[in-house]
């Protein structure tokens, strides 16, 4: 069942904050505005949201999906290792459109890199509200 939720960025309610959380824990899909167009967000670390999030695409499961790093702390918690280039990278060009490929944690779906070896992550949304990476 879909269900449309506003939620005010400059003062964000926090029980409707908790109820997208609610649909996100549950392995539903969230959309939500970018700055340029609307993304489409689930659990990252969920098998089933995951295919949930290429089903609503129509995305063919080889395309990899980037990861939306809200806060530089999420980086270190889908990313093996950080090499000094990428963080001069994103020193210089994050929070904006700039994916970055990283070798992934051992506990990131592997549904999530299509066929490729790493994993993207993309620093597009900075938030104090987020606390876990989404695809």
């Amino acid at each position: 069942m879909s269900r449309c939720i506003a939620i005010a960025p400059e003062a964000p309610q926090a029980d409707l904050l908790r109820e997208a959380v609610h649909v996100l824990q549950q392995g539903g899909v969230v959309a939500y505005p970018t700055d340029t167009v609307y993304g489409l967000a689930v659990d990252a670390t969920n098998v089933t949201a995951i295919a949930r999030l290429f089903t609503a695409k129509q995305r063919p499961g080889d395309k990899a999906i980037p990861l939306i790093i809200g806060a530089m702390s999420q980086l270190s918690q889908v990313a093996a290792t950080i090499p000094l280039g990428a963080e001069r990278l994103m020193q210089a060009f994050w929070p904006g459109p700039l994916t970055l490929l990283f070798e992934p944690q051992s506990g990131i779906p592997a549904e999530l890199r299509g066929r490729s070896a790493c994993i993207g992550c993309d620093g597009r949304q900075r938030s104090s509200v987020n606390t876990s990476p989404a695809c």
